[in-house]
């Protein structure tokens, strides 16, 4: 029942971006994302190796934080320039 509704939750939207550490949630973000594709949106995953959980959070002293975080901004961009 969880997975159906984050399959509706996603239909009729642009597109869904996860990253994910490769240690910790990665099977939730696999979920997510198979759902999102399932509901017809584009999906970004992006799984950085060796990371710990919300490394982005530690941008300031991680470079795979500031990289993650830059991602994210071009995804954005993207998305929004095409909506």
């Amino acid at each position: 029942m969880v997975l159906q509704k984050a399959r509706v939750a996603f239909q009729g939207e642009p597109g869904a971006f996860s990253e994910a550490a490769a240690v910790q949630l990665l099977g939730d973000a696999i979920a997510l994302a198979r759902q999102a594709s399932l509901a017809g949106s584009d999906v970004t995953l992006r799984v950085w190796a060796r990371m710990i959980h919300i490394f982005p959070w530690f941008h300031s002293h991680l470079r795979a934080g500031r990289a993650a975080i830059e991602e994210a901004g071009k995804w954005i961009g993207d998305v929004t320039a095409r909506h």
